[in-house]
C-alpha cells in the first residue's frame, strides 16, 4: 500500500533524479533511471524500491554524491553507519 510517507519518499528520489540531471547537464533521462533496475536497489527499480526508507536513503545519497548511475548498495550502506567519531556527536 502507498502511504503518504511512502509517496513522499518516491517525490523525494524523483525531485534529486531529476535534480542531479539539470545540475549536472546529463543526457540521461531522469525518468528512465527511475524506471531501469539498479544494483543499488536489489535490482528493483526506483519508482518501486523508493517506497522503503533503505531504498530512497540509497538513491538520495547516490545522488547527492554523485556515485554513477548505479553502485553497489555496500558501499552505501557502509556511508550510513552511525560510527562517527565522539567529536562530532557534541557538534
Amino acid at each position: 500500500m502507498a502511504t503518504r510517507r511512502r509517496l513522499i519518499r518516491l517525490a523525494l528520489v524523483s525531485a534529486e533524479t531529476w535534480a542531479r540531471s539539470q545540475r549536472e547537464g546529463m543526457d540521461h533521462d531522469p525518468m528512465a533511471w527511475m524506471l531501469a533496475s539498479r544494483e543499488l536497489l536489489d535490482g528493483r527499480d526506483a519508482v518501486e524500491a523508493a517506497l522503503e526508507l533503505g531504498h530512497c536513503i540509497r538513491a538520495i545519497l547516490l545522488h547527492d554524491l554523485v556515485l554513477g548511475l548505479d553502485a553497489d548498495p555496500a558501499i552505501i550502506d557502509d556511508l550510513c553507519l552511525d560510527d562517527a567519531p565522539a567529536v562530532f556527536a557534541a557538534v
